[in-house]
């Protein structure tokens, strides 16, 4: 329930002073684009392709799943 909570919770976060939700994942935008909508996203959540991880590594929060047949991916987390 990583997204949804954030969906569920967006109005709250917004009136504390939160300007934008931004979802990334290490997935192409058409990936990322149907799993906002089957979330219910809408405009509440902007989902971000971050297709070949550059992203997450520069955060320094890339991690090898290549053991479970899926390769560079992205930790979970979150930041403000």
């Amino acid at each position: 329930r990583h997204l949804p909570g954030f969906v569920d919770k967006s109005g709250d976060l917004k009136s504390k002073g939160v300007d934008e939700i931004v979802c990334t994942s290490v997935n192409d935008v058409f990936v990322m684009g149907a799993w906002g909508k089957d979330a219910g996203a809408g405009e509440t959540v902007r989902m971000l392709a971050d297709g070949n991880g550059a992203f997450a590594k520069a955060l320094g929060l890339e991690m090898d799943a290549s053991g479970f047949g899926m390769g560079q991916r992205s930790q979970r987390y979150s930041m403000i």
